[in-house]
């Protein structure tokens, strides 16, 4: 993968927040010719991004890129990995299994090349099970092949997405709400509207260190339940409605990633209560809709949004492009005070402020006798609390 560029200059490190977002980084994923258009992503253990689209089949781990499928027919729509290998949809109704020594196709399926694998996920017991676009959710093993679909008592067979729990349940998300069976395919109970969800239409779903579901859908922001704590109570996050058409959901160490299809990706932070991060973009910037996203080992995102790159979101380093109306992207230079407070300089003027940029602190500043076209490029804080500043 090649930098294609921070998106901002200035990095603040805090907990509170205001007009803060998380620093973000895009890599190139394409490799000589072959056009990337990423739509699905996965991670494996060995650390390598396995990414697909309507192009085919890319896998790099950073310094390498490998074209695995690239001619017409060869569209990706779903990917998982695990321990055992990876497994990869594609357009042509092919379950293709990559392990280290190999490619092995599990499955071909007519069916499957007009009702698309939204959704791929493997058990422990290595059982495979696809959610489809209208063939309702599928799995297939050593013990042979089993279907669910609106006649077996599956909500509806447009599957989005399928959540499988430590302990071999599985949530499926589709158009018409939720539900969850057991590890035998029987069906324990459903979230729709009648349960007292916001929006039937559920499109992705995530589980939480804690066990907790939380659900993405179209209209009705993210929902979240317990699904250990009958009878279940639906609860949804606080604003997440205004987020739109909800494409993904990631949860860890309490924050909840969420990826839209025309608003690009918010962030919440439920550790404090405080958190609501939200990018300033056009619906035309290529960061405006996110299709897959996972987390990695350091708790930080990367997120595909249908062109030829991958983003990268840091929890831990945290952007403030604006505050009060001062544009923070044009500071020449910036120092500590104290473990709270930090100065820094824009034109003529020195700021203070405290480490967190959150709604209730302010700016000060002083002013210096000097021109505003004469940038400041270096400031220090000395043991007796003077500032020194230097100028070009």
């Amino acid at each position: 993968m090649k930098a294609a560029g921070s998106l901002v200059l200035v990095l603040l490190f805090a907990e509170q927040l205001a007009a803060q977002y998380p620093f973000t980084r895009s890599f190139v994923v394409q490799d000589g010719a072959q056009r990337a258009e990423a739509t699905c992503l996965t991670l494996d253990p060995r650390g390598a991004f396995w990414i697909g689209g309507p192009h085919g089949l890319i896998r790099t781990d950073g310094e390498r890129s490998d074209v695995l499928l690239s001619r017409e027919q060869d569209r990706v729509t779903a990917v998982f990995a695990d321990h055992q290998g990876t497994l990869v949809a594609t357009g042509t109704g092919a379950i293709i299994q990559y392990l280290s020594h190999g490619v092995d196709t599990l499955l071909v399926d007519t069916a499957l090349a007009v009702h698309a694998v939204a959704a791929i996920q493997r058990g422990p017991d290595g059982r495979v099970w696809l959610g489809t676009q209208g063939e309702g959710l599928w799995s297939f093993g050593t013990s042979g092949q089993e279907r669910w679909t609106v006649a077996s008592g599956l909500n509806d067979d447009h599957v989005n997405d399928l959540l499988l729990l430590p302990d071999g349940r599985m949530f499926v998300a589709t158009d018409r709400g939720g539900c969850m069976m057991d590890a035998e395919g029987r069906i324990l109970g459903k979230v729709r509207q009648e349960e007292g969800a916001t929006d039937n239409l559920m499109l992705c779903a995530a589980q939480d260190e804690r066990g907790l579901i939380w659900i993405g859908t179209d209209r009705g922001g993210v929902i979240r339940f317990d699904p250990n704590e009958l009878p279940w109570k639906l609860t949804v996050m606080p604003d997440s409605d205004r987020s739109g058409r909800i494409e993904a959901v990631s949860v860890d160490r309490g924050i909840v990633w969420i990826g839209t299809d025309r608003n690009g990706l918010h962030v919440f932070d439920t550790n404090t209560g405080l958190g609501s991060y939200k990018p300033v973009l056009s619906e035309q910037d290529d960061r405006a809709r996110v299709k897959d996203m996972v987390l990695d080992r350091e708790g930080a995102l990367w997120w595909c949004s249908g062109t030829e790159q991958l983003h990268r979101s840091d929890p831990m380093v945290l952007v403030a492009s604006d505050h009060e109306g001062v544009d923070l992207t044009q500071i020449t230079a910036l120092c500590a005070e104290g473990r709270d407070r930090i100065r820094f300089a824009i034109g003529d003027r020195i700021y203070q402020h405290t480490t967190a940029f959150d709604d209730a602190s302010r700016l000060s500043f002083l002013t210096l006798p000097i021109d505003r076209d004469v940038p400041i490029v270096g400031l220090e804080v000395d043991r007796d609390g003077a500032l020194w500043a230097a100028t070009l």
